[in-house]
Order: structure tokens, then sequence, then C-alpha cells
């Protein structure tokens, strides 16, 4: 099979499962759609079989996602040190036909070989060190010299900083240590460590923002207007998620509540 037929075929695969899988409400709610559709674009273009590594997993919902895409072409690990993690990893099993290798251990200190991933990604991790360079050093240690490094973290201007910097004056934070990124500050620190930045996106939006991305489906859910009436409205809703979606990917990296950011050697 040539390149080309695999990435179409590779590309409808992700699109199904995403469509079947994510019809479940409880997988759809934790599936976290725009990082892993900036990990298929990364990965499309390597050399398959692949490895992939998960740090930081939490629920491990997009490792399981990224493991049905293709199972026998995709090996992918997830690790957290929290017990509690492991156990909600494992709990989310059942959703899944295919596993994940899961392992509990210090992100510091990660069992494998130098080299050892295709992709090395992680989502709401990195904010949480104070100092996050040895994390950042050992991820580089085994990720291979093509490889790509994922890091996902709050934006630093967002309403979620706000409202994290107003709970913490109130006394209301119960998270711990949890700091932010601007879109420049990450890419910084990836060039501490001789990364350059590929792509990037912005994603996740208050209220506000949700609703002039979704009016119609919004003002139904509340029963402002009921099911079927304004059937056109439809349509409009659909272009408005196309333009959304197409503004994460352009400048949502300086506005939305989270920033996404792959890097490669340089």
């Amino acid at each position: 099979m040539n390149k080309q037929i695999q990435d179409e075929e590779n590309e409808f695969s992700f699109e199904a499962l995403l469509k079947a899988t994510l019809s479940n409400f409880e997988v759809r709610k934790q599936g976290n759609i725009p990082l892993l559709k900036l990990i298929e674009k990364e990965i499309q273009c390597k050399t398959w079989p692949l490895k992939i590594l998960e740090a930081g997993c939490g629920s491990g919902v997009d490792s399981y996602l990224l493991k049905q895409w293709n199972p026998n072409k995709l090996e992918v690990f997830a690790l957290d040190i929290d017990l509690n993690s492991i156990k909600t990893v494992q709990w989310w099993r059942k959703y899944f036909q295919y596993p994940i290798k899961l392992i509990q251990t210090n992100l510091y200190s990660m069992p494998f070989l130098n080299e050892a991933f295709d992709l090395i990604f992680s989502q709401g991790v990195l904010e949480h060190f104070k100092n996050p360079n040895p994390l950042m050093q050992e991820q580089i240690r085994i990720l291979k010299s093509d490889g790509t490094l994922i890091i996902d973290v709050p934006q630093k201007y967002s309403p979620y900083t706000i409202g994290k910097y107003l709970d913490k004056k109130r006394g209301k934070w119960k998270i711990g240590y949890e700091t932010q990124y601007s879109y420049h500050e990450l890419v910084k620190l990836g060039m501490a460590h001789g990364l350059k930045a590929v792509h990037s996106l912005g994603y996740g939006h208050n209220r506000l923002f949700r609703f002039l991305r979704n009016p119609y489906r919004i003002l139904q859910k509340y029963r402002i207007i009921p099911h079927g009436l304004f059937p056109s409205f439809r349509y409009v809703d659909r272009v408005l998620e196309r333009f959304w979606e197409r503004l994460d990917w352009t400048l949502g990296r300086y506005f939305a509540t989270s920033v996404v950011v792959s890097f490669k050697r340089v």
C-alpha cells in the first residue's frame, strides 16, 4: 500500500473512530479532541509502526482513543505516578476494545531507554511543576531524534487564568500549584531545550464564546427555542463551528483556555 493510500485510510479510520467511540457520552466528555487532532496531524507523516507515550495520563482516555485508531501499528504507553490516576485508567478500560500499556512511575526518571518514542504528549501536566526543566530533559531523553513532543498547558491570557487568580485570592483554589504559559513562553521553554515549535493551536472557551460558537444548539439545550424550530439554524451552527475551529488553529493560542504546541529537535 503506498503512503498516500495509507494516509487516506488512517485518516478515514480515525474520523470513523471519533464518530463511533465518542457517541458514548462519558467518553466524549473526557476525550480531548483538539489535542487528538494535532497528534493525528503529527503522526500521519511518520513511518509506522509507532511508539507513543502519554506522560501524566490522568484518565487515559486520549491514549485509549489513539490505540483504537490503529491497534496493530500504534504501541501506546500511559504513565502516571498517582495511584488514583492508575485506578481511573483501569476503570476506563471497559469502554475500549484494545488496551494500552499502563505504568506507575515518576516523570523525572522514566523506565525507558534513550530515544524510545516517536511521539510524547502531555495534557495538563507541565503547569504543575515549579521547575519544568527536569521533566523537559527526561522527555527529550526518551524521544527519538526525529520524534515529536506535544505539550498542552493552560493559556496565560484567558478567562480561566483570571478565574484561577480570583479563586487563589479568595482561598478557594484546591488544586495545588498550577501556573500558566503564554504561547511565546511555551515556545521559549522548548527553545531552551533545543526544540523548535512546529504546530500550535488553542482550544477551550468560556460560556460566551461557547454560545457564539453554537448558538442554536445551546438555545435548544436550555429549551429557549423548541427542538425542530428554525431547522435552517443548524446550518448556521455548522458554519460557525468550522469558523471557530479554524480560529482555534490560527489565533486560539493567544486567547483560548489551553495552548498546545508540538516540538521537534532543532
